[in-house]
This record gives C-alpha cells, structure tokens and sequence, in this order.
C-alpha cells in the first residue's frame, strides 16, 4: 500500500517522468533524413499522393495528418515528423503511469514509466521522424484507458478498443497490434465478456478513418497501390522469412528479442526470475507474455529483422512487465539488482544519443557524391539512394536499379558518357560483367565507381 507522501506524488512523479521521456526523444530527433520513408513522409508534408509515394502505401493519413498539424511550429522537416510521436510518448508515459500506481504501488509504476522513457529503443522510434512512435503510444493510451478505469467503466474497453483503431489510421501495418490486443482481452479473467465490444470498438476506430481516406483516394486506386506494396512486402524487398530454415527463423526471432531487451535485458532478466519464484506470479508474468507473441512474429517473420524499430512494441511490453515484476520482488533484492542492472541501460542510452544526431551513412554517401564528383557528369545508382538523394541533392542525376545486372546495363549504356556510381545498398553487385573501384566508405555503406565489362569466357580462364 503507498504511503500518504507517494499518493500526493501520483501527478506529480507521472508528469516528472513524461518530460523527461519527451526531452529523450527531442534529444534523438536526427539531423537530417535519413531513411526512404522519411523522406516521403516529408513529401507528403507539401502534397499527399499514394501513387507518387508521398507517402508511401499503405498511406498513413492520420500521421500525416498530425505532422501538417504540427508542422508550423519549426521549418525543419525532421522535427515536424518526430513532433506528434514526441508529444504523444510523453502523454502515454503519464497515463500509463497514473494507471499502474494503484496495481502496482509507486515503486512499481516509477520502474515501468522510468524504462519506457528511457529505453533506447523506445528513445529512438519516439524522436524518429515516422510514424511508429505515435502509432505506439496511442496504443499505449489504450492500454493505459483499460488499466485505469477500474471495474465501474463499463466503456473502458470498447473506447480503448477504438482508440487503437485510430492508431492504425496512424501505422496501417501495426495491424498486428489488435491481434494481441484480442488475445489480451480474451485471456484477462476480467475482460474475457468484454471481446465482443471490445472488436466493435476497435472497427469502429478503423471506420473512423479507412473510409474517408477510401473516398478520398478512391477505393479502386488504393487497393491496387496497396496490392502492388503488399506483393513487394512479401516477396522481392520486405525482408520477409516465408522460405528461410527454422534456424534461420530461430535467429531472426533472437535478433528482434535482441533490439526489443537492448539495454534492458538484465533488468528483465533478474526482475523476471524473482517473480517467477513465487508461483501466484505466474499469471501476471506470462498473460503479457503470450499476448505479445503476434507482435513478435510479426516482427521476426514479416518484417526486415534489421529494422530495430519493428521490435519496439515489444520493448513496451518488456518495460510494463519490468515494473510488474518489481512488486514482487523483494525490497531487500530488488533496489540492490536495479541498481546494478540499469547501468547497461544508461549507456546504451548514451550511445543511442550520440547515434541519432549523426547523419545517416546514406545521407554522407550522398551529400559526398554530390560534392565531390559534382552533379553534370555523375549518375548515382541505388535502390534506397536516390529518393534520400532527390531530397539532399536535387541536382544530382539518379537512378533505382535492383540488381548488379542493373548496374552493369546501366554502366554499358552511359558509362561513356556519365560517371556511373553505386552504393554497396544493391544486392548481388558480386557479378563478372560489373568491375567496382571503391571511393569512399561511410560506415556500412560504400561508394564505388561502376565500369561494364563483357562476361568472362573460357578463354578468359586459362593461363
């Protein structure tokens, strides 16, 4: 039971703790874009078109809806698409908080808020300039609207159910995020009579939004551009594990578990076994658990595993269970173990910092090329490249290809003509008609000048 002194502090620890999430991820908003899709995104700032990819299907009105809303606060285009998830991650740190305190005690709740502000997953998806951030926190709301209702709101769970259907006019492809919800709800003693409202909720959330962008768009043009996106998702570019081996399966799961406990795991790790000691803690430790498991398929199977930001519901899961088995530890164990354990924490924090203000290795090959080899006689290959590059250099000729035989066609057709140059992004560069001469690295990525040669012949081999 809390003490008088901790319920006085019930707003004023939530609202603490909020800011400082908020200053977190004001602090990890990026210099520049970095990324395709923020680029779109802020094309789709000036003018909204699916089929120009501003932004790119399945579309993601509301988001954009809410950087054009808050977008005449600042010229930069970066903070104007980290604004609404920066904001809304502070307003669902305090909601959720508040609705912890009276589950799980001021301690418990202080744990869970601390790491969701702080986890530098959580850090980064929140001051990033896409939509997951506040597509995350909104379905955070709505689990904060069914935490704090208690039992005498009758439409806690058909509204919180709705407000995750918003969220989904925010990240379409959260869609996963109302299967674990479903599961949630049917497995809670307390809300299983509620699943029927709670799916009446949680379309009447997506009607909200789905059918005035339909009409908008036009429903037959937005199910073709959606087909086309949904086809690419799963076979050619999505990174998706539809014919990988189950080890290969087994360690893209561990990779998303790995991004989703960075910085946190020991704390989990240690909270996690001490609960499990007593055995009335089983249900509250394993109902999330298995709730979040679409979450975690989803992520590992079809998503790109090399996307850290996929896994950050997960992260929010991990944060919630931290501050659950916190209460039910021991106070003589558990203050000694959080100290210890959050030191990982503060330095992987540290360095997501340090990480998100740097320019992307993308953006540097970029803004390199441009000035360096200048824009007349340069043709700058890729296959993520030139959309970031359209927006860093607009001068700069640029193509998409797909493939190293892309590049070598492209080379033999201009190469006499243009400078043609590749990045190390396009897959299979390693092939006998394409000769690279390296120019620069930027981290991960390599800049190469490309020259066409004709394929090797027997004649070519012998001595």
């Amino acid at each position: 039971m809390d003490s008088p002194p901790s319920r006085h502090l019930r707003w004023s620890f939530p609202a603490a703790i909020a800011a400082l999430g908020a200053s977190l991820r004001a602090a990890a908003v990026p210099s520049a874009l970095a990324s395709t899709d923020e680029v779109n995104f802020a094309l789709a700032l000036e003018r909204f078109d699916l089929s120009l990819h501003q932004p790119h299907p399945p579309g993601y009105p509301l988001f954009v809806l809410a950087a054009r809303a808050t977008g005449w606060l600042t010229d930069d285009p970066a903070l104007a698409l980290a604004l609404p998830g920066i904001t809304a991650s502070a307003v669902m740190i305090a909601m959720l908080m508040r609705a912890l305190w009276p589950l799980l005690g001021s301690w418990g709740a202080i744990v869970s808020g601390l790491g969701i502000a702080a986890h530098p997953l959580l850090v980064q998806v929140g001051g990033a300039p896409g939509s997951d951030g506040l597509a995350l926190a909104l379905a955070g709301c709505a689990l904060a609207v069914v935490l704090g209702a208690g039992s005498a709101g009758a439409w806690r769970i058909p509204s919180a159910s709705a407000l995750l259907g918003v969220s989904l006019g925010v990240r379409p492809s959260n869609i996963p995020l109302a299967v674990a919800w479903t599961l949630l709800i049917t497995m809670e003693p307390g809300c299983r009579r509620e699943w029927r409202r709670s799916i009446a909720g949680l379309v009447l959330g997506i009607a909200t939004w789905i059918v005035p962008f339909a009409l908008y768009v036009g429903p037959t043009k937005l199910l073709a551009l959606n087909a086309l996106h949904t086809e690419g998702h799963f076979t050619s570019w999505g990174g998706v594990a539809l014919d990988l081996g189950p080890l290969a399966i087994v360690m893209r799961i561990g990779k998303v578990l790995g991004h989703a406990l960075a910085g946190v795991f020991p704390l989990v790790l240690a909270a996690g076994i001490a609960a499990l000691s007593k055995r009335q803690n089983y249900r509250q430790v394993l109902i999330p658990a298995l709730a979040s498991l679409p979450l975690l398929l989803w992520a590992a199977l079809a998503q790109n595993a090399e996307h850290e930001r996929h896994a950050a519901p997960l992260a929010l899961v991990a944060c919630l269970g931290l501050g659950t088995c916190f209460t039910r530890m021991r106070p003589s164990f558990s203050r000694p173990v959080v100290a210890v354990a959050a030191l990982p924490l503060i330095f992987s924090l540290t360095e997501t910092l340090s990480d998100a203000r740097r320019p992307s290795d993308k953006v540097e090959a970029v803004t390199w090329t441009a000035r360096s080899l200048g824009h007349e006689r340069v043709l700058l290959l890729g296959t993520h490249v030139p959309r970031i590059a359209a927006w860093h250099a607009p001068l700069l000729r640029v193509g998409r290809v797909q493939s190293g035989a892309d590049v070598a066609r492209i080379a033999r057709d201009f190469g006499d003509h243009l400078t043609v140059v590749v990045t190390s992004e396009v897959p299979h560069l390693d092939i006998p008609e394409l000769s690279l001469v390296p120019l620069h690295h930027f981290g991960q990525t390599t800049v190469y000048a490309a020259r066409a040669r004709s394929p090797m012949t027997m004649t070519d081999l012998q001595p």
